[in-house]
């Protein structure tokens, strides 16, 4: 059976081959300026957007590198109060991507001759969700027996607009989570929603009183206390448990006990609250 999947596989991947796909450059062909808004659905709420603020090639031109701004922010629920809140915590990261292979379609990035794919499909498409931008995806189902489901879409121009997994095992199907572009600015062109959640509620970005690192950490958070006042710490999990408190902190605290992930740290400080997005590795 898994010969017979295979041999259907590497028909379909030799099939649209011989079409014509987008390449790699042609998709992630970004200028100076460009911004996309994400969404991820059937998680704790969250978004992010990007703008690139950096472009330049290696020296033979065959790879691209883009610096990029993540303004990222996550919302957890609250239970402190009732009925339940929300906690909204921004965060914002500059880093570097790159690509290689430009001149390959855009296909030599998908999975392929995996022997347990039991469904794959490509779609060349118009998507009038993003403005007749042409679009190029591919579909997967793994296993036949709890199967999983993967979609990924690419846009000319604008990378990456969709990431699509529903997993299943041990006789669970979780929720599907979508990972979905919302919005693109691209040179003069703008198409769909901008995510304009306020960027104004207190993180600890820009406080002169004390500073919380490393970020990510491996658990161990230092904490340099300049005001020398004392600090209370929560820390939550991305579904809102509290995890770890501790009272009047001076020096560090220890999260080496905790899984790693996503947490919210909550600072209090002479009654004021700040929250930061802390990643455990």
């Amino acid at each position: 059976m898994k010969l017979i999947t295979l041999i259907i596989l590497l028909l379909s991947i030799e099939s649209f081959t011989a079409q014509s796909y987008l390449t790699i450059g042609e998709v992630f062909d970004f200028n100076i300026n460009d911004e996309f808004h994400y969404t991820r659905e059937n998680q704790p709420s969250n978004g992010e957007r990007i703008t690139v603020i950096d472009k330049y090639y290696s020296i033979n031109s065959d790879t691209v590198f883009y610096t990029l701004h993540h303004d990222i922010y996550n919302v957890i629920p609250d239970y402190s109060v009732s009925p339940p809140g929300s906690i909204y915590v921004f965060d914002t990261i500059i880093d570097t991507i790159f690509y290689s292979n430009l001149n390959m379609p855009i296909y030599y990035m998908w999975p392929q001759n995996d022997p347990e794919f039991v469904f794959y499909d490509s779609i060349k498409e118009l998507d009038t969700n993003f403005c007749d931008i042409e679009m190029n995806s591919y579909y997967i189902q793994q296993y036949s027996f709890e199967p999983s489901w993967f979609k990924r879409s690419y846009g000319r121009g604008i990378g990456i607009t969709l990431d699509y997994w529903h997993y299943q095992g041990n006789g669970v199907s979780q929720f599907p989570v979508w990972e979905r572009m919302i919005y693109y600015k691209k040179d003069s062109m703008n198409c769909g929603s901008p995510d304009l959640t306020s960027l104004g509620l207190t993180n600890l970005n820009g406080q002169e009183d004390f500073f919380i690192f490393p970020n990510p950490s491996d658990g161990i958070i230092s904490i340099d206390n300049i005001s020398s006042q004392k600090i209370n710490i929560k820390v939550f999990n991305a579904t809102g448990e509290l995890k770890y408190k501790e009272q009047n902190i001076s020096s560090e605290i220890d999260l080496s006990n905790l899984s790693n992930g996503i947490y919210i740290l909550e600072i209090e400080i002479n009654s004021q609250f700040y929250y930061e997005r802390l990643i455990k590795k």
